[in-house]
């Protein structure tokens, strides 16, 4: 029920007044200027029936202090006064009066004027409420679009950045200007390194993110959050529980932080993978590359030897059956039946040329793969050191923050 504070010296028209109003409103009544002052905090008025001519402090001087205090900006009054003349009317109104009525009051009037300032004093509240929820919309809106502008441009700079260490800065960066302070566990290729907003982890923290890894993806604690993925677990230390809307936000943000430092994690893991195994490629290709030159270098070293010793021991069997002293005919047999022998040697010989030059077919393809991934390391090398140079690429001047 809205309030109606009535000021009159007259006990008699304060009684009255009281009756024409208290149907509809709740209504205290007061004597003097000084008894206004000393009640109006308690009672908190919307409508003041205030009488010009008062003893002491008169009621534009009252009308002039509730002014000057700011009372009037919640509370309306109504100079009641049997002088109606024009300049007692501009008088009362640039006193900070809203309106004026004259005695002797006409009931169903001063109804009308009380219930017309107090209906247009909830409208006013209404509308001071909506314009309250719109600013404060407003606010979050912007804030949010600042918030989604810093990770945006943490996404961007993140793939600029080839290091464990550099991308979890980035992390730290980002979570600052939010903020907001953390702690963070990486695991790539079975390793895990920690990171802190500080620089040096406290071992509670590290057993916290260790034991809580298991825990889904979010776990909430008091002020604290765990947000984990498959490379990356991060422990906010001071989440803004004592603000719901921002805590929303920072809620809805974190996936999105965090996600794609654990798809970075991810690349850099599979980076470090490839460039293991193409150098232990490389490694293998070139042992099999050597143990090949080792064979076939033995293998055309034997096979001189073998041609060799063969036409020397046809040799020295022709010297040596010329000394025997067989038959001619004997001797032709011998020699032929050696001559075959040597024949079929010199063509398993032959065959062993074969082997030989397709060894050699084997060590040129070797060497040109051994190549071509020595190739590959270098450019994944020579990128990622690129990158890391130009890690300032993506800097505060990239993205316009509302």
């Amino acid at each position: 029920m809205s309030k109606v504070l009535v000021v009159d010296d007259d006990a008699m028209v304060r009684m009255a007044h009281e009756r024409m109003l208290m149907d509809d409103f709740s209504v205290k009544c007061v004597e003097s200027g000084e008894a206004v002052f000393a009640i109006f905090d308690d009672f908190e008025p919307d409508v003041v029936l205030l009488d010009l001519h008062l003893p002491g402090i008169d009621g534009y001087e009252i009308c002039q202090r509730l002014g000057a205090e700011g009372y009037l900006a919640t509370t309306s009054v109504i100079f009641v006064s049997s002088s109606s003349d024009i300049d007692t009317r501009i008088k009362a109104f640039e006193s900070g009066a809203d309106d004026f009525i004259s005695k002797p009051l006409d009931p169903e009037e001063l109804l009308s004027k009380v219930k017309v300032l107090t209906e247009r004093k909830q409208k006013l509240q209404r509308i001071q409420n909506d314009l309250q929820s719109a600013q404060k919309t407003v606010m979050t809106a912007m804030s949010t679009s600042s918030e989604l502008g810093r990770v945006m441009q943490f996404v961007e700079h993140s793939f600029s950045l080839v290091t464990v260490a550099a991308l979890c800065q980035s992390t730290f960066d980002l979570l600052n200007s939010l903020d907001l302070k953390a702690t963070i566990m990486t695991e790539v290729n079975q390793v895990r390194e920690f990171f802190s907003y500080e620089g040096d982890t406290r071992p509670i923290e590290r057993e916290l993110l260790e034991v809580l890894r298991e825990r889904g993806r979010f776990f909430d604690f008091k002020m604290r959050t765990q947000v984990n993925y498959s490379h990356v677990s991060l422990l906010v230390l001071n989440m803004p529980v004592d603000d719901p809307d921002r805590y929303g936000r920072i809620k809805d943000l974190l996936p999105a932080i965090i996600g794609c430092l654990n798809s970075r994690l991810s690349e850099i893991e599979a980076q470090q993978n490839v460039l293991t195994q193409a150098q232990e490629l490389i490694h293998s290709f070139e042992v099999i590359q050597m143990t090949m030159r080792s064979l076939t270098d033995s293998l055309g070293s034997n096979q001189q030897k073998a041609s060799e010793r063969l036409h020397k021991m046809v040799y020295e069997l022709q010297v040596f059956i010329q000394r025997l002293g067989l038959e001619e005919d004997q001797e032709e047999r011998v020699i032929k039946y050696v001559d075959d022998a040597v024949e079929e040697s010199l063509a398993l010989l032959d065959a062993g040329e074969t082997i030989f030059t397709s060894f050699e077919d084997i060590l040129v393809h070797l060497q040109s793969t051994v190549e071509s991934q020595s190739r590959v390391v270098d450019k994944i090398s020579r990128e990622k050191e690129q990158m890391q140079n130009t890690s300032d690429v993506a800097d505060s001047a990239d993205i316009e923050l509302f």
